[in-house]
């Protein structure tokens, strides 16, 4: 059985619950475990009707230090970003070790939504007892493959003696290190550097050539994204199997960013109709009924430590808004 797992706070809740719907459309019979990382989300996530059914299975932050004690003394010493970047490994391996029935555990970046079957990954997987896919940066963006050659936001680990002794090699690489800065001495990055030598130190490692799995800003000026006349999505001759959200944010009142100008990308009116808006639609959704029962989220809204800034930064800030603006990268409702 495909075990998925992921994790979030009250802030990411409604990203989570886009991401569940999305995939539960997909598969039948879903498993996918939820690791809530504040006592907001787990309260209100424990009451949510796939909870009560066992489509979702809801785990606390709780439950997951006591699986593993080193946790309360990384949470100390990392920021939040730092801590739940460490944890990506340990709740991937927690379900390894208790569902049994796990032929497969793939962790999922919480801001995903799923278009099409993941049956396709799964057919290029095979027997492999490891799956990364790359960023398959382009262009400028191509700066940013010291941060990793792979991306997090799917990675998917067989229960076999190759794919746990990765995973457990991952949790251990986490554990010792998982800062949200490039070390350059060490060649190191958050939870995600790591996976450039799972290649050279294991076997059976399968990456992932589907253009549909993971398109996202980075990578998505290179496709040509299009629809066919059922209104089913293509990057390129490849259906979309999954988007990757990563830095889609929140400007400011109804006015909202894809970030693909970042990488000199202008968001053509398919990416933004039939993927962003969809998606945000869904977003919204979930604040509102989330909101209902008084609980008060900040959603897309993803600037790290803004404070203090210098003139680069500053200077910087502004040359963004300007990129913004010429690649017409806005989302309004």
């Amino acid at each position: 059985m495909r075990h998925y797992c992921t994790l979030f706070d009250i802030n990411y809740l409604p990203n989570f619950l886009a991401l569940y719907h999305s995939l539960s459309r997909q598969v039948k019979g879903i498993k996918i475990h939820a690791f809530c990382m504040d006592d907001k989300s787990f309260n209100y996530l424990k009451e949510y009707p796939d909870v009560l059914v066992g489509k979702i299975k809801c785990i606390s932050k709780g439950e997951l230090i006591s699986e593993f004690p080193i946790l309360s003394k990384i949470e100390l010493e990392r920021s939040i970003v730092e801590f739940y970047f460490t944890c990506s490994s340990f709740i991937t391996n927690y379900v390894m070790e208790k569902e049994l029935s796990a032929n497969y555990v793939t962790y999922l970046d919480a801001d995903l939504y799923f278009f099409d079957s993941p049956d396709k990954i799964f057919d290029e997987i095979g027997n492999s007892s490891i799956a990364i896919i790359p960023h398959n940066f382009f262009g400028v963006g191509k700066r940013y493959i010291k941060y990793g050659i792979y991306n997090v936001g799917w990675v998917t680990f067989k229960n076999d003696k190759q794919g746990r002794a990765c995973l457990k090699s991952w949790k251990d690489n986490c554990e010792e290190w998982c800062f949200d800065y490039y070390d350059a001495q060490n060649k190191r990055f958050g939870d995600q550097k790591y996976l450039d030598n799972w290649k050279d130190n294991f076997k059976s490692v399968k990456v992932i050539e589907q253009k549909g799995a993971n398109l996202a800003p980075w990578n998505v000026g290179q496709y040509n994204i299009n629809l066919n006349k059922n209104g089913k999505l293509y990057v390129d001759n490849d259906p979309l199997i999954f988007y990757h959200f990563a830095s889609f944010k929140k400007l400011k009142d109804n006015v909202y960013t894809t970030n693909c100008s970042l990488y000199l990308s202008r968001p053509n009116d398919i990416l933004k109709s039939y993927i962003y808006k969809l998606y945000l639609d869904q977003i919204v959704n979930f604040i509102s009924f989330i909101n209902k029962d008084n609980v008060r989220i900040v959603v897309l809204e993803k600037n790290r430590a803004d404070v203090n800034q210098t003139i680069k930064q500053k200077i910087n800030k502004y040359f963004i808004f300007i990129i913004r603006w010429y690649y017409n990268d806005f989302i309004y409702i």
